[in-house]
Formats: structure tokens, C-alpha cells, sequence
């Protein structure tokens, strides 16, 4: 007997094979998707068979597989419209593995005006059609699709060929679609056992109107301000993102950071919306949040909300469905404050970084947006400083003079800030390194000079007790240090 181990996850897979024959062959052979494996058969009868049905069941029925089986050589579909013609998905090989995953066959359909309405009616041929790819592409590429707008199950009295099918129709494409004003449809078939089955179509293009505004991550219903409430019909719009439904797009800016809130919950009748929450320069491809069904109980199917903090910037909200379904719904968005950390002092130990209510609970002072964590030293606390270490970052250790102290102090004469954790006097009293108790040029040019080896920085006397030379910094932090408290 011949032992398969079918490595495989999906319904309809090809494979090529011929083995070799003994009276029984006892082991496992695995299989992966789309793998070509061959067998030398010894006897003088030679088998080469398909496995084009489904994961358990191997037929030796031998057929071509179809011509237009890729992107590449997808068959036309010209003007003038209706058109109709047949085909097969049976014995097609994988498409777009990383996107679609099925097996199917490809057609081109042509374009003939600016906006164009397309409808696809698909039937089985000689078998009930109970599956069918619903999507078309711009392209090639495998890295994006449409959704068609309505979908329609078609019963048998309602297809020519007798048996069941499907109705899909696209509204609003534009010509500029893609370069060659075409259309790319990828299909697949299978009926109520999940076989592959050949079919019959009709494709017709009628002159469609312009998509409406919100149609497209391109063309958003931009808001205004927030908060913003707004009702439309997401029937009134195009399935271009995500899932089946139709969807609708809008953008909104924000100035500061912001707990914001999309919600759908006050539609009614409630449709099994979807919420999607995009970057603007992410849209209709990675959400930073989604939600399906917040505003409804355990269980149940229906409106979405998400609640979420967003920085400043321009973002994107869509309004999606399931299962094709779409109606009229009420958009809120509102916004709250972001809360405000800093660092909370009591007296001159940083203790906490945290709310200012908090740190008014504890009787400690609040800095806004300071960081205990980052080193921050509270107001009056003393901070161990080098001599020539300009650019010296609170808690550092060990401490060092290098060139970048040089940079720093040229930047500091340019206008810029100090570090964020280094008190006025402490900087102060590292970058005074010629002794006058001033800093000015002649510092920048004597720490040149020290690099060279030219000259001794020297301290000013003035400034704290709390410091160390270069020549003084120890290999290993020295215990009790810092000690400028003792």
C-alpha cells in the first residue's frame, strides 16, 4: 500500500506525482503546498495522476491545467458589453499565497468610461456554484484588492445554465483603474463539497457616476473639528478595504495628545459594523486599532466603538461591515485631555513619576513632564558634576570629558537648551574651564587645547564644593558616593 502524509491546510491543492512500485511501499512521504513530487515507477505501468479534489481523495483523471492559470496570462474580456463565456477553476494551481490563497484562474476585463459599474454573473455549469471569488485587482502585484459592492446569491431558476450562482457588482471604477484601463479577476469556484467545477459568466459594464466622497482613503470626508457627529448610508458607498461591507472614510486631526472615542453604538437599526483606526499614511492598509461589536452585549453581533490615545497627527476612521451588509449608521467622535506625567519631589529626592493630583496627595511638589526614572534631580538637590563634562546627563556614571562636550558647548552659545537634567549651577561649574567664573568663548578654545594636551582646565571657586577633576575620577565608583549631602 502507498502511505501519503498530505502536509496541507486548505481544500484544493495541486500536485504532479509517478512512484515507484514494489508489491507494498510502507512509509510516509510529506507534501507541501504546491510541491512537485516525483516517483520512478518501476513496473510496466506508469501512473501520473492529479491531486486536484481534496485532501483525501486522489484521482487519476488527468487534465490540462488551464490556460489562463496566472496573472500572466489572464484571458481577455473585451467591449462591447454583456459578455458571456465559460471556464474552469479545475486543476488551477495557487494564486497570490501571501493574499488570496486559492486556486483559481484569471481573466482581464476592459474598461470603457471614465466611471464604470461593473456587474459579474457566475453559474455553475453542469453543478450547483455554492462558492466564488468575490474580489478584483489592479494588477498583478498580489498586494491589494476590491471587494465587490453588493453581492447576490443566485438560485437555479435564476442562472441559464439551471444550477445556482453568483451576482457580484462593482460600482464607480474609474478608468485610470490602472495604466491599460483594465480590470484583473481572479476566480475561483467550488461547489457544496469544496471541489473546483467549471462554470459559465456574464460580465457587463454600464457608465457609472464618480464614488462619492469617502469612497477612498484618497478622498475622505474630512472633520472639521472635534467633537463631530455625523449619519450617512454606507450603502451609498463602495466595498474597497477589509471585508465585505461597503465602507466610508474620514479624516481628523489632532493638535496634542488625546483620548479619543469612535463610536457607533447610537445606530439603530444596528448592521455587523467594523471599526478600523489608521495612521494617514497607513490607510486601508495597517490599522493601529480596530474594533467588531464593543457597544453590544456577550454573544451578540453589531455596532463597534474604539477608544483609544493618539499623539498629534492626521488619522483616518472606517466604517466597514460584515457579510456584505451595510445601512444607515450614527458616527460620534469625542475627545478627552491626555493625562500629564512629571516628576514628584519631596523636598530633594525625586520619588515618583506620576499625576500632579497624586503628587499633591503626597505633599511633594510636580514638575510637568520630567521623568524620576530618567535621572531628573528635583530643585535644591545637589548633582555630582566634572569638570569639562558639558554635556553631562543626570546620573551618569561614570562621568567623562570628551569631544562631544566641545559640540555641546559651541550648541550651547548657538541657543541651545540645556540637558533636560542638569541644573543651571552644575553645568555652570563644568563648563567654566578656564577659572573665571564665567563661560564664554576662551572655554571652548582652553577644552581644545586640553584635548591637544595643551592646557589644564581649571575651576572656578565659586561653584559648588560638589565636584571632581579628571584627574580625580576614580576606576570604580568609590562607596558613599555621591557624598555631596554629607
Amino acid at each position: 500500500m502507498l502511505k501519503l502524509k498530505l502536509a496541507v491546510h486548505v481544500v484544493l491543492v495541486l500536485f504532479s506525482f509517478s512512484f515507484s512500485y514494489a508489491d507494498t511501499i510502507d512509509q510516509y512521504v510529506p507534501i507541501t503546498y504546491g510541491e512537485l513530487i516525483t516517483m520512478e515507477y518501476n513496473s510496466k505501468h506508469g501512473v501520473s495522476s492529479y491531486y486536484a479534489r481534496n485532501r483525501t481523495q486522489l484521482t487519476t483523471d488527468f487534465q490540462d491545467i488551464p490556460a489562463n492559470d496566472s496573472c500572466e496570462n489572464a484571458e481577455l474580456i473585451p467591449y462591447p458589453y454583456p459578455y458571456s463565456g465559460t471556464g474552469t477553476s479545475i486543476d488551477a494551481t495557487l494564486d497570490c499565497p501571501s493574499l488570496l490563497y486559492w486556486y483559481g484562474v484569471w481573466y482581464m476585463i476592459e474598461l470603457p468610461y471614465e466611471y464604470n459599474d461593473l456587474t459579474i454573473t457566475i453559474c455553475g455549469l453542469s453543478e450547483d456554484l455554492i462558492d466564488a471569488g468575490i474580489i478584483i485587482m489592479d494588477d498583478c502585484n498580489c498586494d491589494d484588492l476590491i471587494g465587490a459592492s453588493t453581492i447576490t446569491f443566485l438560485d437555479q431558476s435564476e442562472c441559464s445554465t439551471g444550477f445556482s450562482g453568483l451576482k457580484l457588482e462593482f460600482n464607480s471604477i474609474p478608468i485610470s483603474f490602472n495604466s491599460d484601463s483594465l480590470v484583473y479577476w481572479p476566480v475561483f469556484t467550488s461547489n457544496s463539497e469544496g471541489q473546483p467545477i467549471d462554470f459559465e459568466y456574464e460580465v457587463n459594464i454600464t457608465e457609472g457616476e464618480p464614488p462619492p466622497i469617502g469612497d477612498t482613503c484618497e478622498d475622505p470626508i474630512i472633520i472639521p473639528g472635534l467633537p463631530y457627529a455625523d449619519t450617512l448610508n454606507s450603502c451609498d458607498f463602495n466595498n474597497e478595504y477589509n471585508f465585505s461591507g461597503n465602507d466610508v472614510v474620514y479624516e481628523f486631526e489632532l493638535d496634542s495628545c488625546r483620548i479619543v472615542d469612535i463610536s457607533l453604538c447610537d445606530t439603530d437599526p444596528i448592521f455587523d459594523s467594523y471599526l478600523l483606526l489608521y495612521n494617514i499614511s497607513d490607510c486601508g492598509n495597517i490599522p493601529i486599532a480596530t474594533d467588531d461589536d464593543a457597544c453590544m452585549g456577550p454573544g451578540e453581533y453589531g455596532t463597534s466603538r474604539i477608544i483609544d490615545t493618539l499623539e498629534a497627527g492626521v488619522y483616518n476612521v472606517v466604517i466597514d461591515a460584515y457579510s456584505g451588509e451595510c445601512g444607515e449608521y450614527v458616527l460620534e467622535i469625542t475627545t478627552t485631555t491626555c493625562p500629564i506625567y512629571g516628576a514628584c519631589c519631596i523636598e530633594t529626592e525625586c520619588v515618583a513619576t506620576i499625576l500632579e493630583q497624586s503628587c499633591d496627595s503626597l505633599g511633594g511638589e510636580w514638575i510637568a513632564n520630567e521623568d524620576c526614572g530618567l535621572g531628573y534631580m528635583c530643585p535644591g538637590s545637589c548633582q555630582e558634576f566634572l569638570l569639562g563634562d558639558i554635556n553631562m546627563a543626570g546620573g551618569a556614571w561614570p562621568p567623562v570629558v570628551i569631544g562631544a562636550d566641545v559640540t555641546y558647548l559651541v550648541y550651547y552659545f548657538r541657543g541651545s537648551e540645556l540637558h533636560s537634567s542638569c541644573l543651571l549651577n552644575d553645568f555652570w561649574c563644568s563648563a567654566d574651564v578656564n577659572g573665571d567664573c564665567l563661560i564664554i568663548g576662551s572655554d571652548v578654545t582652553l577644552l581644545v587645547n586640553y584635548f591637544r594636551g595643551l592646557a589644564t582646565l581649571v575651576h572656578c571657586e565659586d561653584c559648588s564644593s560638589c565636584w571632581l577633576a579628571p584627574e580625580d575620577i576614580p576606576d570604580d565608583e568609590p562607596e558613599g558616593w555621591p557624598n555631596c549631602d554629607e
